[in-house]
């Protein structure tokens, strides 16, 4: 688990990146008032495939575990973290054009 943290709030529209610690994130919100603090496992399958279609995680999935298996848990997710952020920008784009185009 690589666990890191990460804050919202409504009133202030805030949504913020990951922090180390939380104590990292609440010095740099300690202002405001109505601050919601997430506990993140950015080693977590479903954490690093939030934003991929669900048509394409299986694959992605896959595809990190035959690259990383054999060195282990974590090196799986660092494989499907730079799958995603390889893949992740045309699969945008890509449905981004799909939908002008009809």
């Amino acid at each position: 688990m690589n666990i890191q943290f990460k804050a919202s709030s409504a009133r202030h529209k805030i949504n913020s990146e990951t922090f180390k610690t939380k104590e990292d994130l609440l010095d740099a919100y300690d202002w405001a008032e109505d601050l919601i603090i997430q506990e993140i496992d950015i080693d977590d399958r479903d954490y690093i495939l939030r934003n991929v279609p669900k048509e394409l995680k299986g694959c992605i999935s896959w595809m990190a575990y035959e690259s990383g298996h054999s060195a282990g848990e974590n090196e799986v997710a660092c494989v499907m973290r730079g799958l995603v952020n390889d893949l992740l920008p045309a699969i945008l784009a890509y449905g981004i054009r799909m939908k002008k185009e009809k």
